[in-house]
């Protein structure tokens, strides 16, 4: 069964509702045709683990990054504080860690990258509708082959792990040490406009690592049986 320890990180305190606050709808990978998958240089097949891994270092082959897509057809209100209107005030993104060690320890910093709608991403590249167990490195929609991640530069393409030309920069969140089952939020005006200018009804979020380390941080996927999947919340007025 699926639980929460309720300890919550606020963090990017510059959304149009403040992370961490009461939502009135949500949706999550798990809804619809959500998915979430794990991408790693020189691998494949990792779409379907019960964890979203993260990691950026000198080495190449250690590179991952995670891809989060939601099914915006499928927002369901939140039964405990059901939406007071039709207009989208601000937008969140919860993750649960699911990661051991690495997360006691150290200090992950993260960037949040929103994929543009395109009927093409590039030869070989798979579209938004991308499968779990299809999504490989090289063919990534919005993903910047060499780049692990690192600090996000507007003026130098495929900083920060994306594809400027096919991606969105929302902002960067940082998570302190901690332990499994701590919900992270991440609220930032970027990620409500992106959300409220989709014309499709799905979007594709990448999270790669802004800081290095040897290990990854792991964030559970919807794959996971002890902790909830990713999720979008919206505050509603």
């Amino acid at each position: 069964m699926r639980h929460l320890i309720l300890a919550l990180v606020v963090l990017a305190p510059f959304g149009l509702a403040a992370a961490g606050a009461p939502y009135n709808a949500f949706v999550t990978t798990a809804d619809g045709n959500g998915a979430d998958a794990t991408i790693q240089q020189d691998h494949s097949g990792l779409g379907t683990q019960s964890s979203i891994q993260v990691r950026n270092n000198q080495h190449n082959t250690h590179w991952m990054k995670g891809y989060l897509r939601f099914d915006l057809s499928k927002v369901q209100p939140n039964p405990k504080n059901p939406p007071k209107g039709r207009k989208m005030m601000g937008a969140q993104l919860h993750l649960v860690v699911s990661t051991g060690k690495v997360a006691l320890l150290e200090k992950g910093t993260f960037n949040v990258f929103g994929l543009k709608e395109r009927k093409d991403y590039g030869q070989a590249k798979l579209g938004e509708d991308w499968a779990e167990a299809k999504l490989e490195w090289n063919n990534a929609p919005g993903n910047e082959k060499n780049r692990g991640g690192g600090d996000y530069d507007k003026g130098a393409n495929g900083t920060g792990g994306a594809n400027h030309d096919q991606t969105v920069f929302l902002g960067t969140f940082t998570v302190e040490p901690q332990g499994p089952g701590t919900e992270v939020v991440f609220a930032s005006r970027e990620l409500g406009a992106f959300i409220a200018e989709d014309s499709n009804r799905s979007i594709t979020l990448i999270i790669a690592r802004a800081n290095s380390h040897i290990n990854p941080w792991s964030f559970a996927a919807k794959e996971s049986d002890k902790f909830d999947p990713p999720k979008l919340s919206f505050v509603m007025r």
